[in-house]
């Protein structure tokens, strides 16, 4: 479960070589740790129905541990694979239930028992649980209603790891991330898929920002899982989705059999600087379920849309690279949503310098396999909109408008990896009109390097 750059991208299409070799360069994921495991159990199928195979709602008494036909608990302070600061242990100051159907995780500045970690002394104590041994799924709906803690350095982590990894290794096993957050960035949620290939720096996954932080409420975190596909929601809403077509001939490993893990982690190379004072920090998990859905594979990339009308606009879509920038050919700005009012619908995009702020971060959406593309912004999930009565360039909820969609050409004389973005709507290119300057779509013009672009990993 620790965290680094990777890779995701789809089918190149059939417009210039330059203009392909983008796509298949744009990168952003996450990634993975080793753990051993004991053999698991399979669940039973019942493809004639969805039928809920397992579910843990942690009824039970106050201060009593989880379900031990179901979880064990990995105990030590190695660092876990990623420099993590906590000791795990078993105890129910740890892990227990609260009495009004809650698992509560909790993290607690803690070193009465003399515990040693790989840094020394410990500093804070944690739990993490698994069903390794006890309960396993191959395929289904696998989701749980967690409400993660807010303090800086926390590392929730909803996850899932092949049960074969005792006898094949990490990352032949393969790992599933159903959710993760880290409370120094607690908007953001990751998930993220871990194989031969794509493992660890190069897992390959994605990110959305949410309006408010995650450990505000709880939310329902889960997958759907097929054999040729994972698709990722939240509350219900799918924001991410990757097939074995996705991984470039690389092997997919994720048609066999997994178990489920809970943890809080603290610190590390992606939960960050921690601040101890702030302990104790408490992961609340309402329930975990494991839900059948008969072997089928689940629907494509089908992300939020905060506006548009009839139907869902995003079916036809699917992430093509989950982070990238646009930025200019002539002066190097980049393109960005107006920081005064980057969540708000009609906000102007502008061209500024790039500092890797998320309102100059863009997913990137793709139909099909088609010279269509939408650019949905990272910081207020609102996409890149031309006005469709005029030019000036705005943000918008999606409404799969033409005037929202945009096609790529390879720039006139450019370079490698230059190309033009032209509106859907009109094929006018977008243009670059100066530092701090609303950008604007305008006639194209060959040599023009205010309407050349080159698109980034972010």
């Amino acid at each position: 479960m620790a965290k680094g750059n990777g890779v995701v991208y789809l089918a190149r299409s059939t417009w210039g070589k330059r203009t392909a070799a983008i796509i298949a360069a744009l990168s952003l994921g996450v990634g993975g740790v080793v753990v051993a495991s004991q053999p698991a159990v399979a669940l039973s199928a019942a493809p004639e129905a969805v039928v809920s195979n397992w579910t843990d709602n942690f009824d039970g008494a106050a201060g009593s541990r989880p379900n031990s036909q179901s979880w064990n608990s990995e105990i030590g302070g190695t660092g876990w694979g990623n420099n993590e600061r906590q000791y795990y242990t078993d105890s129910a100051a740890n892990s227990s239930l609260d009495g009004n159907g809650n698992l509560v995780i909790t993290a607690r500045r803690d070193n009465t028992n003399g515990l040693n970690c790989f840094y020394g002394p410990c500093e804070v104590t944690s739990a993490r649980l698994t069903t390794a041994g006890k309960i396993t799924a191959t395929y289904g709906r696998v989701e749980a209603r967690i409400k993660v803690p807010t303090q800086s350095g926390t590392w929730p982590a909803f996850w899932m790891l092949g049960d074969d990894i005792g006898s094949v290794g990490w990352p032949q096993s393969g790992e599933i991330d159903v959710m993760e957050n880290v409370g120094n960035s607690p908007n953001k949620l990751l998930g993220t898929l871990h194989g031969p290939g794509y493992s660890g720096g190069d897992g390959i996954g994605g990110e959305i920002n949410t309006a408010s932080p995650l450990g505000n409420d709880f939310h329902t975190y889960r997958v759907d899982w097929g054999p040729d596909r994972v698709t990722w929601f939240i509350d219900g809403t799918p924001y991410l989705s990757v097939g074995k077509e996705d991984l470039g001939g690389k092997q997919w490993v994720f048609n066999k059999p997994f178990f489920l893990i809970l943890n809080l982690a603290i610190g590390g190379t992606l939960g960050g600087a921690v601040d101890l004072n702030a302990m104790p920090a408490q992961m609340v998990v309402d329930y975990v379920k494991v839900t059948d859905l008969g072997g089928a594979n689940p629907v494509k990339s089908n992300p939020p849309s905060h506006g548009g009308s009839g139907g869902d606009p995003w079916a036809a879509l699917h992430v093509e690279s989950p982070a990238v920038s646009l930025q200019s050919v002539a002066d190097g700005q980049a393109v960005e949503i107006d920081g005064n009012a980057a969540n708000t619908q009609g906000a102007r995009a502008n061209a500024w310098d790039y500092s890797a702020g998320n309102n100059q971060r863009w997913q990137m959406y793709r139909r099909g396999t088609d010279n269509v593309f939408v650019f949905r912004s990272i910081g207020s999930t609102l996409v890149l909109d031309k006005n469709i009565l005029g030019n000036d360039v705005q943000q918008y909820g999606y409404g799969g408008n033409t005037n929202q969609q945009w096609v790529f050409a390879d720039a006139p004389g450019g370079s490698s990896g230059q190309i033009q973005i032209k509106s859907g709507q009109d094929g006018s290119c977008l243009t670059n009109k100066g530092h701090g300057q609303q950008l604007r779509t305008e006639s194209c013009r060959n040599g023009d390097s205010t309407q050349v672009w080159t698109i980034n990993a972010a």
